[in-house]
């Protein structure tokens, strides 16, 4: 089971909304109301502290060689900080990529951070956390194969019937995605479902899975 459908599991059904910043993020419409006598006088808004999840994520959010945040989510906050007065204040926890992600969505559950970046858009997450309306970024669904299997090369999908494609729990949305495609481009396969992202690794290596998601 992977960290997402873990996390899910775990809630229970647990509901409420919650801020994250990823594949479906790109602006928070902020309305600001102003009233008062005909008199305005102009201040400084005050600077408010967010505290942003940080899951280390080459790319996206990183330590740079010289020990500062970087990555695109880092460009993105600093942009909207621009706008809405934020002070950002990133938050890193220990552990692999889905030992992170893992303790940063109960962080955020918690209250203990404001905002998780960078993730996916997850159906089942949505019913959980607070995604915005636009995304900030595109993903692509790709098939994996060994450099050395010269066997199934793009656009002759007229070879590519009853291929056997390695996928694992977690991989639902792209799943479908490779179905739709398979339909589209007249060919067959098989799914073979594996435990964790290393089994479906394994399962490419032997015979008789070909290709993973």
């Amino acid at each position: 089971m992977d960290v997402l459908s873990e996390f899910i599991r775990t809630l229970g059904g647990k509901i409420g909304k919650f801020k994250m910043l990823g594949g479906g993020i790109t602006a928070f419409l902020i309305a600001l109301s102003l009233t008062g006598s005909m008199i305005a006088y102009a201040h400084e808004p005050e600077m408010q502290t967010v505290r942003i999840g940080f899951p280390i994520q080459p790319g996206s959010s990183y330590i740079d060689e010289n020990g500062n945040y970087a990555g695109y989510l880092v460009d993105y906050l600093n942009q909207l900080s621009l706008f809405t007065h934020w002070g950002i204040e990133f938050v890193q926890v220990d552990g692999d990529l889905d030992t992170q992600l893992s303790t940063l969505m109960y962080m955020l559950l918690d209250g203990e951070i404001d905002i998780m970046g960078t993730m996916n858009r997850n159906m089942q997450l949505e019913e959980i956390f607070l995604y915005p309306n636009y995304s900030y970024g595109t993903t692509y669904t790709a098939l994996a194969v060994l450099d050395d299997d010269l066997r199934w090369i793009e656009e002759e999908y007229s070879n590519w019937d009853g291929i056997r494609v390695a996928t694992y729990p977690g991989y639902e949305g792209r799943t479908r995605e490779f179905e739709y495609f398979a339909k589209a481009n007249n060919f067959s396969y098989t799914l073979v479902d594996c435990d964790s992202y290393d089994g479906m690794i394994t399962a490419v290596k032997s015979e008789p899975v070909k290709k993973s998601l």
